[in-house]
């Protein structure tokens, strides 16, 4: 153990390639060691001769950490991609600060974390940052917005931030929610179509119909002062109808958080 943290410690900045393998992860990783003190390090990963993100790892959770001399890291060298990494700037003085870091950058995460027996992977947007938990925001595969969870940081085993798959859901996110501003009504339709399209009120997929419905949900999203008010207020007028969204929550939590802002 002592031997893997002085490489990780002597590979800070060097940009010397390292492959680290943590508990609880049955493959080592590839990556460039950007900063470490004695309980997290913060490396850039590399994947298929790419950098694809950062991740932030317990120093305590290390299990293996050695230096990759190779023709692998002679290619690397020579494409540049060690010397195109950029410092992410995180505070990793703490889980605290970590968090607060990637919250004011207005980072998506993906975080990984346990309660001793069950491992637990969640991609999602920082709500809020607290001394000893954070809130986060998670959203699933059709990127529905799901209910927010608290997660402590004692749970915490992995950070990842800055990769492709999170990256290019930020940017869906981020110009679905501006189209959601600018027209809630057509959000609103859009999504009652996707997700209900033969549970209208009336048969058929008359355009119309789904104005109509949008329209409403609309005016009970302005007039209801929380989500559940909303949920009940929607159950109620619609009564029967869209029963495949109200069995699927995550529909109108993205309806409540889109058209009111996150």
């Amino acid at each position: 153990m002592a031997n893997e943290i002085k490489n990780i410690r002597d590979a800070v900045g060097s940009n010397r390639l390292c492959r680290c393998r943590l508990s609880g992860l049955s493959e080592g990783g590839y990556y460039y060691i950007l900063a470490a003190n004695e309980y997290f390090f913060l490396a850039a990963r590399e994947e298929d001769f790419m950098l694809n993100g950062y991740e932030i790892r317990l120093i305590s959770d290390l299990k293996e950490a050695e230096y990759v001399d190779s023709v692998i890291s002679d290619i690397l060298t020579e494409r540049g991609v060690p010397q195109s990494i950029v410092d992410p700037q995180i505070d990793l003085s703490s889980y605290s600060n970590i968090f607060g870091s990637l919250f004011f950058q207005n980072k998506m995460i993906f975080l990984e974390s346990t309660d001793g027996e069950r491992n637990f992977f969640d991609y999602g947007k920082i709500l809020r940052v607290g001394r000893q938990s954070l809130i986060l925001l998670p959203f699933d595969e059709n990127g529905l917005w799901m209910e927010d969870v608290e997660v402590f940081y004692e749970d915490i085993t992995g950070v990842t931030f800055g990769d492709r798959y999170n990256v290019v859901w930020q940017e869906y996110l981020e110009r679905r929610a501006k189209r959601a501003k600018k027209d809630p009504v057509s959000f609103t339709v859009k999504l009652l179509a996707k997700w209900n399209p033969a549970g209208l009120k009336e048969d058929g997929l008359d355009p119309e119909f789904y104005r109509k419905d949008g329209e409403t949900v609309c005016k009970l999203l302005k007039k209801s002062r929380s989500y559940p008010e909303f949920c009940l207020q929607f159950e109620k007028y619609f009564d029967g109808a869209y029963q495949s969204i109200k069995r699927e929550c995550t529909i109108l939590e993205t309806l409540w958080l889109e058209v009111n802002g996150l």
